[in-house]
């Protein structure tokens, strides 16, 4: 059965319809305003995650869980033992034997006759005083030039700080 016309007129003018309309009205407005407040949560979460630039291991740690950070503050100290490097200074003297893809071989005191490949991959165009940490006084008068290797280590045996003895090969 249909029913007239002036019946849906009327239903459509109900108050009950009319209420009902205004609250679905609201519903899908309160809905859009909620979904607004959780984008906004999970950008301010976001900021609050800290993300390593790199693959690496973390060496040192200087603040706990839970501690207050200051802007700029050193929190971890990290590295990539994939891709380590030694920097030496030679000597003025010797700077023309060296050159840019020059093999050498690296040997550490921890691992007595281990040695381990090495490539140069900087050489400074600047002279420099030899820095602070050379034991002698006569040695840190002269000028030097910073020479930087990269150092293969496969079985991730070396760490940063270690001591080593660079042997460079022919040219």
């Amino acid at each position: 059965m249909f029913a007239p016309a002036s019946w849906t007129s009327a239903v459509a003018q109900s108050p009950a319809v009319t209420a009902a309309a205004n609250a679905l009205a609201q519903a899908g407005s309160n809905l859009a305003q909620a979904e607004a407040s959780l984008a906004l949560l999970d950008a301010q979460m976001a900021k609050l995650t800290v993300y390593a630039p790199m693959d690496g291991v973390i060496l040192t740690r200087s603040v706990e869980p839970g501690e207050f950070v200051q802007p700029g503050a050193i929190a971890l100290s990290m590295a990539d033992l994939s891709q380590l490097t030694i920097t030496v200074y030679v000597p003025e003297d010797r700077y023309g034997e060296i050159s840019l893809g020059q093999q050498a071989s690296v040997s550490v005191d921890s691992f007595p006759g281990a040695t381990f490949q090495a490539q140069v991959t900087y050489i400074s165009d600047q002279a420099e005083f030899t820095p602070r940490n050379v034991q002698t006084v006569e040695g840190r008068s002269s000028t030097v030039y910073a020479v930087k290797l990269k150092v293969n280590d496969p079985g991730g045996k070396l760490k940063p700080g270690m001591p080593a003895d660079v042997v460079f090969g022919d040219k």
